[in-house]
């Protein structure tokens, strides 16, 4: 059955069929190449193939000026010709091509191959004689070969050399863990000890939590010893958990106190999981917690969090954050976050809440964050600040971005050093 039937979708093939050559130059000379006149191209070029054999694609190849045309008929015509002809043949004729620089048609050719037969495919592109090339194409075979296939993927890799023997099984089992994840957590458990079982097992026991964190998380409790990663592997579980149940998370850490340092490293991760499903709720259990060892609450990491996406939602929640460096860096996270979001007024009217030297310290900081985001905008307002202080830390902002991207000119720059005080 002729390949250009089972291309067309009910379109007459039949003057294609009986003179491709002549239907292929017509259909070039349209000069208008939408998705029907692409189509067109890649079924002639394929009957053509069919009909006459591989030596025609250097004809199809040079009658395609148009670069972009190229990319959208090449890469079509060559898979579809290893539907009926020995995929080999088409590889070592894409391997011959002059025109493929980049040898994106070849990558193309190999990826398709390695999906169908991925023993042939990496034996043939073994044979390449550029050494980074030959690598690359490997690469590309088991890749798809680990996605298409994992379980049989594992059971060849003495075909592959230590380092793609790494990454094959990596992707396979990756791979497996999307529907078997506890079959492929058992796997990565059986191989040899290192940092890429150590980096698998999280992995996957990640995905498993996700689908399931009741079972991953009895898995991880029940397999400590055999582990010899508990904490980082159990932070990895509860940390996915908490992507679909950031509340059960929570209460689940917070009942565990004797894993202080799993407390440490995942209630900031935990936190801004509930903020995205309830920010108040997020913010009355950080509130909850008491100071870790840098004296910063976690109603910061709140606050911060939703102060990427809604400044005002986060603005509101500024008064309930603690005394001291706590309150100190959200009202910075809330400012810096209005100053990127050109909301630059709004964040000076936010130092009438703060003392003098914290007034300082956040002033400084969104100054360097508005002459990052927008000097223009800073360099016209400086004269308009309302006090000399203020005014002389917006130029030390200016100046200290100028010294590294040259921002200002020179009559720029002595107008902003006017304002500069002797403090």
């Amino acid at each position: 059955e002729r390949l250009t039937a089972e291309l067309s979708s009910g379109q007459q093939v039949t003057e294609i069929e009986k003179d491709p050559e002549k239907a292929w130059n017509e259909a070039l000379r349209e000069g208008t190449y939408g998705g029907e006149q692409i189509e067109t191209l890649v079924i002639t070029a394929v009957t053509w193939i069919d009909q006459s054999g591989l030596d025609v694609i250097d004809r199809i190849d040079t009658a395609l000026e148009d670069a972009q045309l190229r990319k959208q008929v090449l890469p079509s015509v060559l898979l579809s010709a290893m539907q009926f002809m020995e995929p080999e043949d088409v590889f070592r004729r894409t391997l011959e091509m002059n025109n493929d620089p980049d040898k994106r048609l070849l990558f193309t050719v190999v990826g398709g191959w390695s999906r169908s037969d991925p023993k042939s495919a990496l034996d043939a592109v073994s044979e390449i004689e550029s050494h980074s090339m030959r690598k690359q194409l490997e690469h590309t075979v088991v890749h798809n070969w680990a996605e298409f296939d994992p379980r049989s993927v594992l059971n060849e890799l003495d075909r592959f050399s230590t380092g793609l023997q790494a990454t094959a099984q990596g992707i396979a089992l990756r791979t497996i863990a999307r529907s078997n994840p506890e079959e492929a957590i058992s796997m990565a458990q059986d191989l040899e000890p290192g940092s890429n079982k150590t980096t698998l097992v999280s992995e996957i026991a990640s995905v498993w939590a996700k689908q399931d964190s009741e079972a991953a998380l009895a898995w991880v409790l029940n397999n400590q010893e055999s582990t010899g990663v508990s904490s980082p592997l159990l932070a990895s579980v509860v940390a996915s958990w908490s992507h679909r149940e950031p509340n059960a998370a929570l209460n689940w850490v917070l009942g565990h106190p004797e894993e202080s340092s799993l407390q440490e490293v995942t209630l900031p991760t935990i936190l801004r999981n509930l903020a995205d499903e309830d920010p108040e709720l997020a913010l009355q259990r950080a509130l909850e917690q008491p100071f870790k060892s840098n004296r910063v609450g976690l109603e910061h990491t709140v606050i911060l969090h939703i102060a990427q996406s809604d400044t005002r939602l986060a603005r509101s929640m500024l008064p309930r954050a603690r005394e001291g460096e706590t309150r100190v860096f959200s009202y910075i996270a809330v400012g810096t976050a209005m100053v990127s979001a050109s909301h630059a007024n709004e964040a000076l009217e936010l130092t009438s809440d703060l003392n003098d030297a914290d007034r300082t310290r956040y002033v400084s900081t969104i100054f360097g964050r508005w002459a990052r985001t927008d000097p223009k905008g800073l360099f016209d307002r400086l004269s308009h600040l309302s006090d000399s202080q203020t005014q002389s830390l917006a130029a030390e902002a200016l100046i200290a971005r100028n010294n590294v991207y040259d921002i200002l000119t020179e009559e720029q720059l002595e107008y902003v050093s006017k304002h500069l005080t002797e403090n």
